[in-house]
């Protein structure tokens, strides 16, 4: 029961992206599969006989890929009902790939929503390395105020439909590039 909340974070930051599409936004994403997505499920194709358990699948480096016009944006989706974000929920090797993808001039950024009040969520983006600053100045190293998001981090205003408007993250991917990368296709305008 603990994945749900994660599950419909995921699935609300996806259609998200739909809605940026639908708007006329160029760009392409896809959902990348967990590998505990396989637990259970996996069959051979070759004999339709299930693979035992546990079947080892390789880590994917994010939730989401984002491809807009000559940049790539990978998004990792995490959320939390506590009282403070708890830092376990971050893997080491999400935060090792995010900060290779920073090496490589490639956009790596952690969604982390808060969902402790109903109806009253908040969502804050922010790439690996302010991730990694924000951390390293946790004595405890056990979880991160709300506050620290707030105060370091970009934060997504919620749209109807339960949705999140990821247009600031794409916009300032845009403005770091000095091009707009992300266009409005019908109006040809870029992100504000």
């Amino acid at each position: 029961m603990d994945r749900i909340h994660g599950y419909l974070f995921e699935k609300e930051c996806m259609d998200s992206l739909r809605l940026l599409q639908q708007k006329g936004y160029e760009l392409l994403f896809w959902k990348n599969i967990d590998a505990h997505v396989y637990d259970y499920n996996l069959y051979c194709p070759f004999c339709d006989s299930r693979f035992a358990n546990p079947f080892i699948a390789q880590k994917s480096i994010s939730d989401l890929t984002i491809v807009t016009y000559k940049k790539v944006i990978f998004m990792e989706c995490k959320s939390s009902k506590a009282k403070a974000f708890p830092i376990n929920n971050i893997q080491p090797h999400q935060l090792k790939w995010s900060l290779q993808c920073d090496y490589f001039n490639v956009s790596y950024y952690f969604l982390i929503c808060d969902r402790r009040t109903p109806k009253q969520f908040k969502c804050y983006a922010l790439l690996g390395a302010e991730l990694d600053n924000i951390s390293a100045d946790i004595s405890p190293k056990k979880s991160i105020s709300w506050e620290s998001f707030e105060n370091n981090s970009i934060e997504l205003p919620r749209i109807k439909g339960g949705l999140w408007n990821l247009e600031p993250v794409l916009a300032k991917e845009a403005t770091e590039n000095g091009t707009t990368e992300v266009r409005n296709r019908e109006t040809g305008n870029e992100l504000q």
